[in-house]
């Protein structure tokens, strides 16, 4: 139920951030990366893998039916599960690693440019 809220409160995040750049009347190159962040946000919500998911909120493939048989009873009936959550965990940490690389390799290269625009917007002063 936690991860709920928290999915949640990331798209009233993103979703309050863009709303507040619209208002202001910042361009699209403001208020384009929090909306992609807010679509990030939905598409891992709505992606998830089906045992991360309440039991209500499942799909109807991927519900028991049995309204008593969830938890560990119904990790037990689908090991095919706990593969795809082992799957799911190594292919989100090697992404992880990829960024964390690209980041780093790309940041010299990046500082410069987004110093030039923080001048330019006035964030800074040269």
């Amino acid at each position: 139920m936690l991860k709920e809220w928290a999915y949640a409160g990331t798209f009233f995040l993103w979703s309050g951030a863009v709303v507040s750049h619209l208002i202001v009347g910042d361009s699209p190159d403001l208020w384009g990366v929090p909306l992609m962040f807010g679509v990030c946000a939905i598409a891992s919500w709505a992606l998830r893998p089906a045992d991360r998911r309440l039991p209500h909120t499942q799909l109807r493939r991927h519900r028991p039916t049995d309204a008593g048989f969830v938890g560990a009873r119904w990790r037990e009936s689908c090991p095919h599960a706990v593969e795809t959550s082992l799957r799911a965990w190594a292919v989100s940490l090697g992404l992880l690693v990829a960024l964390y690389v690209f980041s780093v390799l790309t940041l010299p290269v990046i500082e410069p440019v987004m110093y030039e625009r923080a001048v330019e917007l006035g964030w800074i002063n040269p």
